[in-house]
């Protein structure tokens, strides 16, 4: 009885540890935010990443060069950059690209992992992909490999655009597919033929081309990695603020400004931290925007002058009921005082009665003016007109 009572606590026991085992062996989720910034979010940064049924002593990123054993599903959204190489052999995780993966470096994908590009997914390779695991790249899907492509045991089925700039081989099971029936080692079929060149990629998209070659860190290592870039109004000012999450021999940002959102004019430097690979927050105060919209982009430059320059971003700046003032109105004809904040760079004055007769005209360049008019303007209503290429500003003035 009692060798019994043992046996069945000892299988509870072992039942309890397997369980609890298993519970903390269970695969989790990772999902890449969908981010709008213009630059790529980092595969290395706990921030680009949401963990689904966190329990809190996970990892806070998939792993990197090697994705960690607990990770079930990789979800990319956004623009994503690796910054390196990515192994999937020692965990099975499942890849579904629904946007952009920029690897720059190998990838390997091991016998219990996958991957599947989604309809406009992307995925670089600034290396070499080996794959053992399954591989579907589905129809309005993108992957480019600037190195080979090697297939052992593995298959890939692609209906969607597949670009090898080395050699595609396949070996021992592997195979490659275009949506029909497979390519395999022993069949009298070139693998290459399933994938296209670096010359049909310069052909068919030459911007995606360009993309691939000179990309965040591509041929060139560019001097920052862009986290965020906004700008919003406040008062009558423009607000810039800016977050980079890496900085390489880095000097300064160009803060540039337009009126059109075509030509830009630098009008500040803000220098950076150098070298950096944590979080580092900027901003810029623009004082006097003109009324409407203005255009805002950064060149960030490196201490051996290689710059890029980043997508702008516009803000709406509504006359303010103190932006431009005329007074003391009502006057006495003598003279007048004139400031605005809507005409930064100068405007054209004009003074008329109301006849239309011109009774003073100037060119100020600064916030405030003074005038002193050479004869006493007569009793009687007059328009104040400051105008610019941009806008015309008008005011009533009384003098009595």
């Amino acid at each position: 009885m009692m060798n019994q009572t043992i046996n069945k606590a000892v299988i509870l026991t072992g039942f309890l540890f397997a369980h609890l085992g298993f519970l903390k062996a269970q695969p989790y989720d990772y999902t890449s935010n969908d981010n709008t910034s213009p630059s790529a979010q980092n595969w290395e940064l706990e921030t680009t990443w949401t963990i689904f049924n966190d329990e809190g002593w996970l990892p806070r990123t998939p792993g990197y060069p090697s994705t960690h054993s607990n990770v079930y599903g990789i979800d990319i959204y956004g623009y994503t950059f690796r910054n390196g190489d990515l192994n999937s052999t020692n965990a099975n995780p499942e890849y579904q690209i629904h946007d952009t993966l920029f690897v720059d470096g190998n990838m390997t994908l091991g016998s219990g992992a996958s991957m599947n590009i989604a309809s406009n997914g992307l995925l670089i390779v600034k290396g070499n992909l080996w794959l053992e695991g399954s591989f579907q790249l589905t129809s309005g899907g993108t992957m480019v490999v600037t190195g080979d492509v090697t297939v052992t045991n593995g298959h890939i089925q692609s209906t969607g655009d597949f670009y090898v700039y080395g050699t595609t081989n396949v070996t021992n099971g592997g195979g490659i597919g275009n949506g029909g029936s497979l390519c395999y080692p022993w069949d009298p079929c070139n693998p290459e033929d399933y994938s296209k060149t670096e010359t049909e990629l310069s052909n068919d998209d030459p911007v995606l081309y360009d993309f691939v070659d000179t990309g965040i860190n591509g041929n060139t290592v560019l001097p920052i990695t862009l986290y965020s870039f906004a700008v919003k109004k406040k008062d009558h000012s423009a607000q810039l603020s800016w977050l980079t999450s890496k900085e390489e021999n880095f000097d300064y940002f160009s803060v540039e400004h337009s009126s059109d959102g075509k030509n830009f004019t630098e009008i500040d430097k803000v220098f950076g931290a150098g070298n950096s690979h944590v979080m580092h927050t900027y901003g810029f105060s623009h004082n006097h925007p003109k009324t409407g919209w203005n255009y805002y982009r950064l060149t960030a430059v490196d201490v051996d002058g290689t710059s890029e320059t980043f997508k702008a971003a516009s803000v709406y700046i509504e006359p303010g009921n103190e932006s431009s003032k005329v007074y003391p109105n009502p006057g006495n004809g003598q003279h007048l005082q004139i400031s605005s904040t809507d005409f930064p760079g100068g405007y054209e004055l004009t003074i008329r009665n109301m006849e239309g007769k011109i009774v003073h005209q100037s060119t100020p360049d600064s916030y405030s003016t003074s005038i002193q008019f050479e004869k006493h303007l007569e009793k009687g209503m007059y328009i104040v007109e400051l105008k610019n290429a941009d806008h015309v500003k008008s005011h009533k003035y009384l003098v009595r």
